[in-house]
């Protein structure tokens, strides 16, 4: 009996424990995705500053926070959180999420001390990042860009076409794309080429992305583009006289052809490799040459 009484009274005990543990625990996470470990982490007076954020910790304790607008209180919190972080969690840095779409955020961030750090194409954020002491390795960015096979099925003979540009400054016969403008999203950017360099309103919502290219310049920058494949738009296509002189409905088959020119140019050789299907199984990535190469997904352009 007397041991049946000892055991409800640790039993009792530790659940009181485990409840207030619980309650603290609770009042520390509100509003907050980050892990319990946090709480032994992150001072008090840090958490208190990050109040309502949304924020988790990376692995290397670093804070990440998610904003999806950026209020005059907002500000205000953030150089609050980054005073704070000088004084109690030195050498952690305090990364903040943004939409894609909403770029104009980046110049408030960058007055506070934030620099651009990279884009995430999956979740559609812009990461900017406030080192706070930490040695983060910058990523050396030079631009982003996109670029589209516009496709169409020939009224007449059915043969599958790709929409070729001929712009007079550029060496080779091209597909629409262009460099991105800040904050904007790869889909944005090849709608809005579409649009200037020969008036047609692509479908967004059909774009397909058959690959990433990352191109290491001799500068040592990187550029990064997004390859998509789009068969639906609006308008006629119509040169706009200024970057692009002319353009060319022609035959995938054409175009797989070793050689071939349009416009008296060569078709670029790292979009016919694409048409071909060469890397399509390369789910990691493969070299095209000693200064490019080609990363994440792959799929056949034309099925």
């Amino acid at each position: 009996m007397n041991f049946f009484k000892n055991y409800l009274f640790v039993f009792v005990a530790l659940s009181v424990v485990l409840k207030v543990n619980a309650a603290e625990s609770a009042k520390v996470s509100s509003g907050t995705r980050f892990e319990v470990q946090v709480q032994t982490i992150i001072p008090n007076s840090l958490i208190d500053k990050l109040g309502n954020f949304e924020y988790i910790l990376d692995s290397y304790k670093n804070i990440s926070v998610t904003l999806t607008s950026l209020s005059s209180e907002n500000i205000t919190q953030l150089k609050e959180v980054i005073t704070e972080m000088g004084k109690c969690y030195k050498n952690y840095g305090l990364y903040v999420h943004i939409p894609i779409t909403q770029g104009e955020f980046a110049s408030k961030l960058e007055k506070l001390g934030f620099k651009f750090y990279e884009s995430n194409l999956e979740l559609k954020t812009l990461i900017y990042l406030c080192a706070n002491g930490r040695n983060i390795p910058e990523l050396n960015y030079a631009y982003t860009a996109a670029a589209v096979y516009l496709l169409r099925a020939n009224p007449e003979t059915g043969q599958k076409e790709i929409l070729i540009i001929n712009e007079p400054q550029k060496s080779i016969a091209n597909i629409i794309g262009g460099c991105s403008d800040k904050g904007e999203s790869p889909e944005d950017t090849v709608v809005r080429e579409a649009h200037e360099e020969v008036g047609i309103t692509l479908n967004k919502m059909k774009l397909k992305l058959v690959a990433v290219a990352h191109t290491i310049r001799d500068d040592k920058k990187s550029c990064v583009e997004f390859l998509y494949v789009c068969d639906e738009f609006q308008g006629t296509p119509k040169v706009d006289s200024n970057e692009v002189s002319e353009f060319s409905w022609v035959p995938v088959s054409e175009l797989l052809k070793d050689g071939i020119k349009v416009f008296g140019k060569p078709f670029g050789s790292f979009w016919q490799k694409l048409l071909k299907g060469e890397f399509k199984d390369c789910e990691n990535g493969v070299a095209i040459n000693n200064n490019k190469k080609t990363y994440q997904r792959f799929s056949s352009v034309v099925e």
